[in-house]
């Protein structure tokens, strides 16, 4: 946000043009567009931060919120519902793929013992936590330019979590870690999945070649949030602390 601020606040031709003033309750009467977003936000993680809900029943939750609302708002009907569970279908069986994919995979690494060779390895080599990481978010950077973020994420930990385990790495913390690394993936050439997203939101009003030209600000604030992540873990581990009564 701030970078977006300083660019447009140096070039205003970076952002479109308001002819009028949005005051402060413009804003405020604009919420009510968007409160059924919010109302499933507050369900979703105020089930889960409370401990009302696991993750896995939180999801659940959240897609019987919004059906509740598509209801409500009179937008359910057949074939809305009927379009929802194929695509629901179709996502749900991807993911399963990989999964099992992912699970033999697993078993293949717990038979060769490979999780366990590189924890010696670098034990031996006498490699650094901070060195380890670094390596880590090369490897992460580098998959995303090729592979999805389900995808990298199957393929890597059962590899890289036996490792940091050794190293008495925070497995939470390097959780939120992997999310941001698995964000920056999604934006890097030349298959960044956003980027292929933000150009079917526009359509043909801007090429896939300015968007790709676009995206170098965003991936360099998103590389120094990841920095200050690994920097100072204690904003990763702030509310798991508190949630686990460690605050």
């Amino acid at each position: 946000m701030a970078m977006i601020y300083v660019r447009v606040r140096r070039d205003p031709k970076l952002a479109p043009h308001v002819p009028f003033k949005i005051t402060w309750p413009d804003r405020f009467r604009a919420l009510h567009d968007v409160w059924g977003i919010t109302v499933l936000i507050l369900l979703v993680l105020g089930g889960i931060y409370t401990g009302f809900v696991t993750a896995t029943e939180a999801s659940a939750l959240g897609a019987l919120g919004a059906l509740v609302l598509m209801t409500a708002a009179g937008r359910l009907n057949v074939r809305t519902f009927k379009d929802s569970l194929l695509e629901t279908a179709r996502t749900t069986a991807m993911i399963f793929l990989l999964l099992v994919g992912a699970s033999i995979f697993a078993g293949f690494m717990a038979i060769s013992g490979l999780p366990q060779k590189l924890a010696e390895v670098i034990a031996d080599a006498n490699l650094s936590v901070g060195m380890v990481l670094l390596i880590i978010c090369i490897v992460y950077i580098f998959l995303g330019c090729f592979l999805d973020s389900i995808s990298m994420m199957l393929l890597t930990l059962p590899v890289l979590l036996p490792v940091l385990h050794s190293l008495n790495v925070n497995l939470i913390w390097f959780g939120v870690v992997v999310v941001k690394l698995v964000e920056i993936g999604c934006i890097t050439p030349p298959f960044g999945i956003t980027v292929y997203v933000v150009k079917g939101v526009v359509g043909n009003t801007v090429s896939l070649e300015e968007v790709f030209r676009g995206i170098w600000w965003f991936l360099l604030m998103e590389i120094l949030t990841l920095v200050i992540l690994i920097l100072f873990p204690q904003i990763s581990l702030v509310l798991p602390d508190m949630m686990l009564g460690k605050g």
